[in-house]
């Protein structure tokens, strides 16, 4: 590995596969919700397995190129 250091996507997807566990437990929250969240938690989790291996600087030029042209068409 080349990185073993925990990144935001594990962890935010932890973050939210755990807090849905302990709703489902405690709280009734319809299945489609708790299906929806599950699904995010299950895929930022396997993205941050990728990203801890690869190079993902790609990903992040796009990302931030694609939110600053969306501010851009919004103001215009």
């Amino acid at each position: 590995m080349a990185n073993n250091k925990m990144n935001k996507y594990l962890l935010l997807g932890l973050l939210i596969n755990s807090l849905l566990l302990i709703l489902k437990r405690f709280i009734d929250i319809p299945d489609s919700v708790a299906g929806f969240g599950t699904g995010l938690g299950l895929s930022l989790l396997i993205f941050g397995i990728y990203a801890m291996n690869h190079d993902i600087t790609k990903l992040k030029n796009w990302k931030r190129y694609l939110l600053k042209d969306f501010t851009n068409s919004k103001s215009q």
